[in-house]
């Protein structure tokens, strides 16, 4: 579309809007009266006509999901341009500001938000044994009058004032800032740093502010600054609308920006072209008695036929009313209404529950808008151990991950500990972990879950952004019922010729003879290769060198596969149809992409006088310098401890006083030891509970500080890989077929466990290959069952594994399947669904929680460019700065919203409930 048949589409309200002078503009616009064409039209008016570059247009509204709208029609009408244009939520853009210029508003790099979330655990850990009251309650409370404090200058009570000054040491501590501060320090840069808010007005010569009475003062302030010197300035504003002065909207601001910047008149929208108006006119006379900037606006219905009525139902008891929204939404949907143009709507969550339940089965789609975090338990977990990585020593990460991980009970001792004994947190874990009260599992457990963190930790700069996430989501998932993990050992392992891989340059052709497998093929080859699949057609001709085939049956006739691979051979096919083996296939080219984290390291391992970790001494050092998968070096020395060897050590290692009467002491070994570890990564088994703790005591000693190397524990590999099973190094020296050598001598051990080691890793790969390319699944499933191939259980597990992702409202490729192929969709997913019954009775046919997930990934490779540390802080930022609408997606599928939640958003039909006299 041109901007010109734009524009002549457009009212004469809407062209005046459009086509006013570079100068204040107030549009009034509610629902339906077209002002988000208007405000995109005006958009393209100012680069087109005023000749402004959309590099200096910024674009502001309120909610992510909005500014994607925007974004996307703003594409459609000025195409390439669109990409140059800011558009964002204010907070993000605010968050840009703080992040271009950390050090000036008083931050430090790298900083990161704290969500909802963190701040309520961070919370309620300050006002412990402070208050009576509910908690829940107080800390509702107390976010409510630190926002008005921060964002409207209100004064705080003793008691606030106490807990509000120990949260704000502690998000500084932490390098974190909230929600709120957000604002307030971008206010505070820009009346600081005059330098800066002039780099920001000249960089902008246009600005547009979309839901202008959602305002707070600080938002206000900062945009009014932006605009006061250009004064180009586009504000969209409902005054019928304002519905968040509950949280600190000011729909006042619409006045101020009035007087601020001397409108004369505002523009009104006063055709609505959505509702009839009998809608109309029940809005009307519900904002009659409000505060309205133009009393006297009308709004008029473009539809003049009646449509439907506003209709009141009451019902005795809450099944009479679910069963009516049932047969409601049913009844719209036989008569052509999809699900996604239907809504429920409420007061609050606690209303939607048991209508959800229902909902789920009645085998109705729906979707949620809510606070995805807070309901998601893998997210949250994901983000503390993203807060624990990015920074070890925040003990509120540490408190509300136990919790999760762990549970209430071992917090409660930990917390306990670190009382009594003055600790840290993580320190209290660990004190606990090595309690010989407490029963053994009990340890192993929070031991396990110490050095697993402590891994992540101390290896994140080895990893990608994406490689760290997913590693840790690998672990959270582990006991959520994954089909494919709880049945690992039943999935063949692959290995294919690196020759049998297609090179950069290639262009790659799928062959099937089936148009429906050869297409589905070539959509999960451009997942991995994206732009350079394509399905073989009997005319074309590949260019020889330059093309590579991959076929799933035998090439049609005199067609020869020069370069390429022949999946549906025996020897890569093996035990499976071919669409899982294109599956495995993919799952390696995708995993030779990833870089080995493991090249360059050194394995080491102590004798000690006893097992007292705070006080032992040393009586012999070993270790192996390895370099890409071979010992290149060895070093071994026994020490003399200055001290006796206890019995039970002396009969562990068979070293007496007399074998190390004449050795040198420590800190005579200690420089060609560290030497010989260089900058490497130093590995141990149990190393977080034994060797790194003793070395480190050792390296403050002599060095004043603590070893600098990178450290990892291998037991915490050994164990997840094998949780029910021994994990010292003589069981897994057993279970690989390793000669331990002389065991229980340091330099045997270190040997021995180089090898474990390989083992281990090369056991996770294969673990990890069978897990991976998970969005593929739904393909593999569909495929196979197209086929009638599920009798093979590698087939099965993949099948099980994708149904519920492809029957899910979220999965596109159903519906395009059938589309493309001319099948009846409805039939086809009856058909996959009773087959999964079948084959997995009882199984869920779709996790929400893992749905998000997937989505939540896309965030993780935007960012997988940055710096871990850097990836991190963006990624939890982004994160903080989510809404409710931002969890829905554009499925087929009722949406269930709270009445704030819905805002913006449009439906054909609606249902609202809750709506008694309190709830009004």
């Amino acid at each position: 579309m041109t901007l010109n048949t734009c524009i002549s589409g457009l009212n004469l309200q809407q062209k005046k809007a459009v086509q006013a002078p570079r100068e204040p503009v107030l549009l009034l616009a509610g629902p339906g009266t077209g002002k988000t064409r208007t405000l995109i039209a005006r958009i393209a008016w100012q680069i087109h006509h005023f000749n402004i570059p959309p590099a200096q247009v910024l674009a502001l509204t309120f909610s992510n999901k909005a500014a994607g709208e925007m974004r996307q029609r703003l594409a459609h009408l000025v195409r390439d341009e669109a990409n140059a244009v800011y558009v964002n939520t204010i907070h993000a853009f605010c968050l840009d500001v703080l992040k271009k210029y950390p050090e000036q508003a008083g931050l430090k790099p790298r900083f990161a938000v704290a969500d909802d979330t963190y701040s309520d655990f961070l919370l309620q850990k300050l006002i412990r044994d402070k208050t009576r009251e509910k908690p829940e309650k107080v800390i509702k409370g107390l976010k409510a009058v630190f926002s008005k404090h921060i964002i409207q200058g209100k004064s705080l009570t003793p008691f606030a004032a106490q807990i509000y000054d120990a949260y704000c040491a502690h998000l500084k501590k932490h390098n974190l800032i909230d929600y709120d501060q957000i604002l307030a320090r971008t206010e505070a840069l820009f009346k600081r740093n005059r330098d800066i808010l002039e780099q920001y007005r000249f960089m902008y010569q246009a600005i547009h502010v979309d839901e202008f009475q959602d305002t707070d003062i600080k938002q206000y302030q900062i945009i009014r600054m932006l605009a006061e010197k250009r004064q180009n300035i586009f504000v969209v504003a409902d005054d019928d609308q304002s519905i968040y002065t509950w949280r600190g909207a000011n729909p006042e601001n619409i006045r101020h920006f009035i007087n601020d910047f001397n409108i004369e008149k505002p523009i009104v929208l006063e055709i609505n072209y959505r509702s009839g108006p009998r809608i109309i006119a029940s809005a009307t006379q519900m904002v009659a008695d409000t505060d309205r900037i133009e009393p006297d606006k009308k709004i008029i219905a473009e539809n003049t036929m009646d449509g439907e009525t506003v209709k009141p139902y009451f019902f005795e008891h809450e099944a009479q009313e679910q069963d009516f929204i049932v047969e409601r939404l049913r009844r719209w949907k036989e008569e052509g209404t999809p699900y996604r143009e239907m809504a429920v709507l409420y007061p609050q969550h606690r209303f939607i529950t048991d209508l959800a339940l229902r909902l789920l089965k009645e085998r109705i789609p729906f979707q949620q808008a809510r606070k995805a975090i807070a309901d998601n338990i893998f997210l949250k977990k994901l983000i503390l151990y993203l807060r624990l990585t990015a920074d070890p020593l925040d003990d509120v990460s540490w408190q509300a991950l136990t919790r999760l991980q762990l549970g209430m009970e071992i917090d409660k001792h930990a917390e306990w500990l670190q009382n009594k004994k003055r600790l840290n947190y993580r320190q209290a874990l660990h004190t606990l972990s090595k309690d010989s009260e407490i029963v053994p599992q009990l340890a192993k457990r929070i031991g396990d879950f110490l050095a697993t963190a402590a891994n992540w930790i101390n290896l994140k700069t080895f990893y990608t952004f994406e490689q760290l996430v997913r590693d840790i989501l690998n672990y959270i998932l582990l006991d959520a019922g994954n089909i494919l993990q709880d049945n690992i050992s039943a999935i063949e392992d692959v290995s294919f010729p690196q020759a049998l891989f297609p090179e950069d340059h290639h262009t790659i052709y799928v062959w099937h003879p089936k148009g429906e497998i050869a297409w589905l093929s070539a959509e999960m080859c451009a997942h991995i290769w994206p732009g350079r699949c394509r399905v073989l057609l009997q005319d074309d001709k590949p260019k020889p060198g330059q093309s590579f085939i991959i076929a799933l049956a035998p090439p049609p006739e005199n067609r020869d596969i020069l370069h390429g691979i022949e999946i549906f051979r025996p020897r890569f096919r093996r035990n499976r149809s071919v669409i899982t083996a294109l599956l495995r296939y993919l799952q390696q080219a995708d995993a030779s992409s990833h870089a080995r984290q493991f090249t360059d390291y050194v394995v080491l391992d102590l004798e000690t006088t006893g097992r007292d970790v705070s006080s032992c001494g040393i009586v012999e050092i070993a270790a192996v310098r390895v370099e890409n998968g071979r010992i290149t070096g060895e070093f071994e020395q026994l020490v003399n401890p200055g001290m006796p060897i206890e019995e039970e050590a002396r009969r562990v290692h068979s070293i007496s006083e007399k074998d190390i009467r004449n050795a040198p002491p420590i800190e005579k070994i200690w420089p060609a030891f560290r030497a010989f570890c260089g900058d490497r990564i130093l590995l141990a088994h149990n190393g977080y509970a034994f060797d790194f703790i003793i070395l480190n005591r050792f390296a403050r000693q002599i060095e004043k500080k603590k070893l600098p190397n990178i450290l990892y524990d291998t037991l915490t590999l050994a164990r997840r890989l094998y949780p029910h099973a021994s994990n010292s190094i003589d069981a897994l020296a057993e279970r690989f077929n390793i000669a331990p050598g002389e065991r229980h001598r340091a330099l045997a051990d270190v040997v021995a466990l180089h090898h474990i080691f390989h083992e281990l890793l090369r056991v996770q790969r294969r673990r990890q290959l069978r897990l991976s390319l998970e969005p593929l699944f739904e393909y593999t499933a569909l495929g196979n069952f197209y086929l009638d191939a599920l009798n093979r259980d590698e087939d099965r597990l993949y099948f099980i594994a994708g149904a519920p992702r492809l029957l899910s409202p979220y999965s596109r490729l159903l519906d395009e399947f059938a589309e493309r192929y001319l099948m009846q969709a409805p039939t086809l997913k009856t058909d996959i669904q009773q087959m999964l019954e079948k084959l997995r009775p009882g199984y869920a046919s779709f996790d929400e929680d893992r749905a998000f997930l997937e989505r939540v990934m896309n965030w993780v490779y935007d960012l997988n460019d940055q710096p871990v540390d850097e990836a991190i802080g963006s990624f939890l930022s982004a994160l903080a700065l989510i809404n409710s609408q931002d969890s829905l997606d554009t499925i087929d599928a009722v949406s269930l919203l709270t009445f704030h939640a819905a805002k913006g958003l449009e439906f054909r039909k609606v249902i609202i409930i809750g709506m008694e006299d309190d709830h009004m």
